[in-house]
């Protein structure tokens, strides 16, 4: 079963010539990889906000479970709704006596608590507010907190959907409680593929540019950025396929990205594999290799 550790980007080597590197490359490493467990976990509730909000013809959904196939999490969900307030609850590992308790999704992990769906419009809509916020929500035992805030765009100057997605207010906590990381996130994703069949996910491939920041497990802060755009296929498991992220602080690089160091960038998606391989460089110039 995979638990907390996973991916993300690097492609080029980063140079750097910091005269007192604050972050060794074990820091960096460790840095590196709760900003990926965290990206992770907010892409996996980006897809229910998506699968939970409307269907192809742009009504919103009441009984058909999209997300049972998009994101993996068959039998571990119950959904309640209200039509009148537009608020949709997903109910993770939820028992029919009112209780929580750890259910395993189909991606590996262990989830509970309930994430509560807020629709200010049909999703579709230009300028239409969408809103994700986390309750008592547990992913392997780790408490983890935030809002996802998504507003959606029509068309883009390329003329395919592209919609913004902001998180605050992100955190992950140990089971024991001896850390906490912190996050928070800007995101313009834009849809370069499966707009013109929303009824079938699994072509749906998306282009994506981000900033955030955050503070990791020992009080380190940190910003990061794309380099080279975030590709994301829903129909590889792993979603996250390639592009670059660098992260640092102040003027002092920490480490770069890459989701797939194997294979050559492809703007449009579609030709990288799902093959599960992610690298990260740390300030001595080391390579890490990782898999799912």
């Amino acid at each position: 079963m995979k638990k907390l550790l996973f991916p993300l980007l690097l492609l080029a080597v980063v140079a750097t010539s910091c005269k007192n590197q604050k972050f060794n490359s074990k820091t960096a490493l460790e840095i590196t990889q709760d900003n990926k467990v965290q990206q992770d976990y907010f892409e996996f509730f980006n897809n229910a906000i998506e699968a939970e909000a409307d269907t192809a013809d742009g009504t919103w959904k009441m009984g058909f479970h999209k997300t049972d196939t998009i994101i993996g999490v068959t039998k571990c969900v119950t959904i309640t709704w209200d039509t009148v307030s537009q608020e949709k609850v997903l109910h993770y590992g939820l028992d029919s006596l009112g209780n929580y308790a750890n259910c395993e999704c189909s991606d590996g992990l262990n989830r509970r608590g309930h994430v509560v769906l807020t629709f200010a419009g049909k999703f579709f809509e230009d300028g239409v507010t969408t809103t994700a916020t986390l309750e008592d929500f547990y992913v392997d035992d780790h408490k983890v907190t935030g809002t996802v805030t998504v507003v959606h765009m029509a068309q883009n100057q390329n003329g395919n959907p592209e919609r913004t997605i902001d998180v605050v207010n992100a955190s992950v906590t140990a089971p024991d409680n001896s850390w906490t990381t912190s996050w928070q996130r800007s995101q313009v994703l834009e849809m370069i593929k499966g707009a013109n069949t929303l009824w079938w996910p699994f072509d749906n491939i998306f282009k994506v540019t981000e900033t955030g920041s955050g503070i990791g497990r020992r009080g380190d802060d940190y910003t990061y950025t794309t380099v080279t755009p975030i590709m994301i296929r829903w129909d590889c498991i792993n979603l996250l396929v390639d592009g670059e992220v660098e992260l640092t602080s102040g003027d002092q690089f920490v480490a770069s990205m890459d989701l797939d160091p194997i294979g050559t960038y492809d703007p449009n998606g579609e030709t990288q594999p799902c093959d599960l391989a992610f690298s990260i460089t740390t300030p001595n110039g080391k390579v890490h290799q990782f898999f799912y």
